[in-house]
């Protein structure tokens, strides 16, 4: 019996498998899409010609507390170290110096990070340079800043509903309940209170007990996705000026740097990049006829 051997990156290792071929019915990988040759090429001008907005540096003003939302540890691949940088750079050149400026760790109800991880999201330069704050979902300051239409309680973290202006970063990609990873989920679950995100995430369930995951809810799908849209309103309580996002390829390198207002929501530019990147059609097995998915 011949075997085909695969090998997929696991933290930083890997893990082989071998399976039988003629149990093979397709291998299914991304499309190849033109990477970023200049990541702090891309990133400064997504930030001085952003979508449906003013450039970063005309956003925020001198005097103002600014609080930029980073991922966490378990979100690696988004590569943050490699463009906020820039980011804090164009803050400061529209008159906000690093004093100013606090970096809150979303790590909706992951827990805190060390020093070391902090490092690891947003570079040592930045990391020695900006105040950083751990997000805990059950902090007991949390602050209540209204509710969604659903009757989701919008719980903050108080850094962020403390500041003047808030920039969001992260990285798109699928998922599995919000259709699409990125934008308003940095706020919800990312800076959310544990009664915010639990009630938001069991939208991803059908009404009926039992009845398993609501149709409303899946991969890729943006308009009228419930939890998406319960999401959205949550981050429109904080208003949010800008966004910043990364997109990869399949090869987790750099497809693009996406800057935009956050009123964007559903984040177009970026989510139809991420689409072109991993949108590929597979083959059923009962009719072996193609069928595209991303």
């Amino acid at each position: 019996m011949a075997l085909k051997t695969f090998k997929f990156g696991i933290g930083e290792g890997y893990q082989e498998i071998s399976l039988p071929e003629e149990h093979i019915l397709q291998v299914i990988e991304g499309n190849e899409v033109p990477k970023l040759d200049d990541v702090q090429a891309a990133t400064i001008e997504a930030l001085r010609n952003p979508i449906n907005s003013k450039p970063l540096q005309e956003v925020i003003s001198k005097g103002e507390k600014v609080a930029v939302i980073v991922s966490d540890i378990t979100r690696g691949w988004i590569r943050t170290p490699e463009f906020l940088k820039y980011v804090i750079d164009e803050i400061n050149l529209g008159g906000v110096p690093d004093e100013d400026i606090c970096i809150v760790i979303a790590q909706g109800t992951h827990r805190a990070q060390t020093r070391e991880e902090d490092i690891a999201v947003c570079g040592k330069e930045v990391a020695d340079r900006i105040k950083i704050y751990q997000h805990d979902c059950l902090a007991e300051d949390l602050v209540h800043v209204g509710d969604t239409s659903r009757g989701t309680p919008v719980w903050i973290d108080k850094h962020v509903a403390d500041a003047d202006k808030v920039i969001i970063t992260g990285g798109i990609t699928v998922h599995l309940m919000a259709g699409f990873g990125g934008g308003r989920k940095s706020i919800l679950p990312g800076v959310a209170g544990d009664e915010t995100i639990q009630k938001n995430h069991a939208l991803a369930l059908a009404d009926e007990v039992g009845a398993g995951i609501s149709q409303e809810t899946r991969t890729t799908l943006i308009d009228h996705n419930r939890l998406n849209d319960d999401m959205c309103e949550a981050a429109a309580l904080v208003n949010p000026c800008f966004l910043v996002n990364s997109v990869m390829d399949t090869n987790g390198d750099f497809a693009r740097i996406v800057a935009e207002a956050e009123d964007e929501s559903n984040m177009g530019d970026g989510t139809g990049r991420c689409a072109e990147c991993g949108g590929i059609s597979v083959l059923t097995e009962s009719s072996k006829s193609p069928a595209s998915i991303a």
